[in-house]
């Protein structure tokens, strides 16, 4: 934005520096194909913000006129740029949460489904490191997360991404008006796991609470467990709890996702 803001980059500022003889031609095609890169990368992010599948073919468009505006002036590092600028922006939108999670989803789609995706895909998009696409990994396990009915063992590495699928499924199951139960092996990752998925869905409306601690289960940890959206629990809070909660299906349905180390 400061280069676009800049008067000394219009066109008129760069017409009256050649008249005096302060700029040559081959200066007028660097400014010229410089502008139309920032552009791009201006409609670029406005397309990543708003999903826009329009705004995206415009910057890819733009990036394609800078390659050949740099084959005419044999500018190399400009051709460079935009070039892998351009690969680079459509392997991101390919691999984007916007292209990846689908607007209207089967089983049938629910009516909260579209407000949901799109305000999950905001909010993670608004953190300071926007994380707005999927890996590999996560891609070939996400249609089987969108899909109510589909049994999922997703077996990844530490640090692979096995939380983002975790997280699409729980988006799914809230749509659907039910309750998720993530069952977590030790207190201090169910500790950790509250954080992640509170900091996700709370922004959504949805309501995060966890039965770890103390052997046992009290009156309190039961009634959370019915009301939540989103429970997160030991295996032995969860047990207590569905012993005197009485049977699950009461108050619990939806999506069970269980984490190991």
């Amino acid at each position: 934005m400061s280069y676009l803001n800049d008067p000394s980059n219009d066109g008129q500022s760069l017409a009256q520096a050649i008249e005096r003889g302060d700029a040559s031609i081959e200066d007028l095609y660097y400014v010229a194909n410089t502008t139309n890169y920032f552009r791009a990368v201006a409609r670029y992010l406005y397309a990543l913000d708003s999903g826009r599948q329009g705004l995206f073919e415009e910057a890819r468009a733009m990036l394609r006129e800078g390659v050949e505006l740099s084959v005419e002036s044999e500018h190399v590092p400009l051709w460079w740029l935009n070039r892998l600028t351009e690969v680079l922006f459509g392997d991101l939108w390919d691999q984007s949460l916007h292209k990846r999670i689908p607007n209207v989803v089967a089983n049938p789609s629910p009516p909260e489904w579209p407000q949901l995706r799109q305000g999950y895909i905001n909010e993670l998009n608004s953190r300071r490191a926007a994380e707005i696409e999927l890996w590999p990994s996560q891609i070939e396990a996400l249609a089987q997360a969108l899909d109510p009915s589909s049994n999922l063992v997703l077996a990844l590495p530490t640090g692979a991404g096995k939380t983002r699928i975790a997280e699409i499924a729980i988006l799914r199951t809230c749509a659907d008006g039910k309750r998720t139960i993530y069952v977590s092996p030790l207190r201090a990752l169910s500790a950790q796991v509250e954080r992640t998925l509170g900091r996700t869905f709370n922004p959504l409306g949805k309501s995060v609470t966890s039965l770890y601690g103390a052997i046992g289960a009290s009156s309190w940890d039961t009634t959370d467990f019915r009301a939540a959206d989103i429970v997160i629990a030991t295996p032995e809070k969860l047990d207590f709890a569905l012993r005197n909660g009485g049977h699950p299906k009461n108050y619990a349905s939806g999506t069970t996702i269980s984490s190991r180390l």
